[in-house]
């Protein structure tokens, strides 16, 4: 379809395209309503498509229809997003000795500019899966979680050690009285290390519940993004995800609102953390239909483009049968994970020597990274709403690869 999909009426016109290719009858718009996934522009411009179409007779006209369901994946990325927001951007934050920039240099050490101007999706998530690790690893003593899982030890073992842990090392109910404590014995860089703590688990709990399909978990945890997201200037995703949030509990019927949540994520390697949100679906296929099949130099052209994009299937089953047939390893256009045995030492080496998990009163650091979760609570709760810039909502992340989509 040559339509322009960056605005409503292209929208509406490919709504309506792919309903009569569908040869869909007038009755049914009545009854039964489909499900779209997309991102935050999506979601936008169907809002806005519905609010003026709110004075057709038909429901086919009003588009009522059509419930639109914020992806997981654009969801994650602009959860990541916010971390780097809050704890890396900023020259007083990447100044910080012992902070979360340091930390993620030791990650990265030949991508600094990348890292402090435009990272990738992959670039953060990762890092954070590292980093909360080796905090873990930190705290237990142990050189690697691996040893400690052979031990087996009881579940009451974990479970006390978890609450321990959270206790003393993320920022909670007590996070307050740190910060009030006297300039002598306050020591901020513990403070800063405690909220990234905080902020990281919130972003590990949220990949680990739509990894694994735990849609119940997945939206609870969306409720606390909310207020994050909000501290983060990103209003648009706040007003659009607890909207669709409140609806999903109060408005949408029993059978509605449990038909949207089972569908909310796919499972396309049937594996157990093999759940992945639609729109990275739609992203995959994207990138296969732009970017990899697209054609080069003058060949590349939008009817080349939309001529080739019917055959992607069939391109991915000549590459499946010819890797089967000449047995190529591996089959997959997956790169082997890297070994980062010696990184992650240096990384435990850093902390130590940072001393970001201990107590060092009158320690100084250039900037104070906020508090995203308690201050986004106090402005989401505002009620003026001109304090709130709702321009603010872009993602700042590099452009998706295949990289980016395989970090899921």
């Amino acid at each position: 379809m040559h339509i322009k999909a960056s605005s409503n009426d292209g929208n509406v016109e490919i709504v309506d395209n792919l309903e009569h290719q569908l040869g869909t009858k007038s009755e049914w718009y009545d009854s039964y309503i489909r499900l779209c996934h997309g991102d935050l522009g999506t979601q936008e411009r169907h809002d806005s498509t519905t609010f003026f179409h709110a004075i057709e007779n038909s429901s086919q006209n009003r588009l009522q229809w059509l419930v639109t369901v914020p992806g997981v994946f654009h969801i994650r990325m602009a959860a990541v997003d916010a971390i780097w927001r809050t704890h890396i951007s900023g020259h007083a934050l990447q100044s910080n000795e012992g902070g979360t920039y340091k930390l993620f240099q030791t990650l990265h050490p030949r991508d600094f500019t990348k890292l402090s101007r435009n990272p990738s999706y992959r670039m953060l998530n990762d890092g954070i899966m590292h980093l909360m690790t080796v905090c873990w690893e930190q705290v237990l003593g142990n050189s690697d979680l691996q040893g400690f899982s052979e031990t087996e030890p009881a579940w009451d073992t974990i479970d006390d050690l978890a609450h321990q842990i959270f206790i003393k090392h993320f920022a909670g109910n007590n996070f307050n009285d740190l910060q009030d404590l006297p300039n002598s014995e306050r020591d901020r860089r513990l403070e800063n290390q405690l909220l990234f703590n905080r902020d990281g688990l919130m972003y590990v709990l949220l990949a680990q519940a739509s990894n694994t399909g735990a849609v119940g978990f997945m939206k609870d945890l969306l409720w606390i993004w909310v207020p994050m997201f909000c501290a983060c200037g990103k209003h648009k995703y706040v007003a659009h995800l607890s909207k669709f949030l409140r609806d999903l509990r109060d408005t949408c019927p029993a059978r509605l609102s449990h038909t949207i949540k089972m569908h909310w994520l796919c499972n396309p390697t049937g594996m157990p953390d093999g759940f992945r949100g639609v729109d990275w679906w739609v992203e995959l296929n994207n990138l296969y239909t732009k970017v990899i099949f697209c054609g080069k130099g003058s060949n590349r052209t939008l009817t080349h483009i939309i001529n080739q994009s019917s055959l992607i299937d069939t391109y991915r089953s000549v590459h499946t049968n010819i890797e089967k047939n000449f047995a190529v390893t591996p089959n997959s256009t997956r790169h082997t994970p890297t070994n980062m045995a010696n990184t992650l030492q240096e990384l435990c080496k850093k902390i130590r020597s940072y001393h970001c998990h201990s107590l060092v009163p009158g320690s100084h650091v250039e900037a104070e990274v906020p508090d995203i979760l308690n201050d986004g609570l106090a402005e989401y709760y505002r009620v003026n709403s001109k304090e709130v810039d709702l321009e603010k909502g872009d993602t700042e992340l590099g452009a998706l690869e295949m990289d980016d989509l395989e970090a899921m």
